[in-house]
C-alpha cells in the first residue's frame, strides 16, 4: 500500500543469501551440504539460481541436485542434476503455482572445498 492508500496485490519477492564479511554465501562444511528453502504461505517458486563456485586446485567425483517440492503431487521432483568435478550453477524458470519449497544439494568426496566454496542462492516468489 502506498502512502496515497493505493494496494496492488504482491507479485513475487526476491530474497538473496549472503555473509558480509565473507563476501559470499554459505560455505560447504562436509560431504553432503543441503539448503532447505522452505518457502512462503501462499506463493510458489517461480525461478531459481544456486552457486557452489569451484575452489582452485580440486578435481573430485562431485556432483548437485536441485529437488521442488510439487504442492499439486504433494512430492519432490528433481528439478536440476549434474555431475562436476569442481563447482556448479544452476538457473531456471518455473511455472507459478507448482513448487513451494526447494531443496539445494552438493556433493564433494574432497575435503579441500570445505569452509572454502561459498555457496549462494537467489529464489522468486509468486503471490496468488
Amino acid at each position: 500500500m502506498d502512502a496515497a492508500g493505493a494496494e496492488s496485490p504482491w507479485s513475487a519477492i526476491v530474497f538473496f543469501v549472503a555473509d558480509a564479511n565473507s563476501g559470499g554465501g554459505m560455505t560447504l562444511t562436509g560431504p553432503d551440504s543441503v539448503i532447505l528453502e522452505e518457502g512462503l504461505d501462499g506463493a510458489t517458486i517461480t525461478e531459481y539460481t544456486f552457486t557452489v563456485p569451484p575452489v582452485s586446485g580440486h578435481s573430485g567425483s562431485d556432483y548437485g541436485r536441485v529437488r521442488g517440492y510439487n504442492i499439486n503431487t504433494n512430492q519432490w521432483d528433481q528439478l536440476d542434476y549434474a555431475t562436476t568435478k569442481n563447482g556448479i550453477t544452476f538457473s531456471r524458470t518455473l511455472t507459478a503455482g507448482i513448487y513451494s519449497q526447494l531443496e539445494f544439494y552438493y556433493y564433494t568426496n574432497h575435503n579441500c572445498m570445505y569452509n572454502k566454496s561459498n555457496i549462494t542462492y537467489s529464489v522468486e516468489y509468486y503471490f496468488d
